[in-house]
């Protein structure tokens, strides 16, 4: 059985805005209603391991693309997921 993440968002180590996309469509979409943003945003999803639902890191990665924007820092949240800064 596929599990969800927990919806509380991790603490932010910038105090930068922490999202999580349910889908990548789900981040597709906030980076289509961002584009025009300056600063970057930690995107917050499941490692390969685990079970729970939610976009890859290849998904984050191909759609940030589209839009201009880069990945760099990771940061571990738990167990199961991993925060990732996006930036344009």
């Amino acid at each position: 059985m596929t599990r969800t993440a927990d919806l509380d968002a991790p603490e932010s180590p910038n105090g930068k805005e922490v999202f999580t996309p349910p889908t990548r469509a789900g981040w597709r979409q906030w980076l289509a209603s961002n584009q025009g943003r300056r600063d970057g945003v930690w995107v917050v999803y499941r490692k390969t391991s685990s079970s729970l639902a939610g976009p890859s890191y290849d998904d984050l990665v191909e759609e940030a693309l589209c839009f201009g924007w880069i990945d760099s820092q990771a940061r571990r949240v738990d167990a199961d997921r991993v925060m990732l800064w996006f930036s344009p």
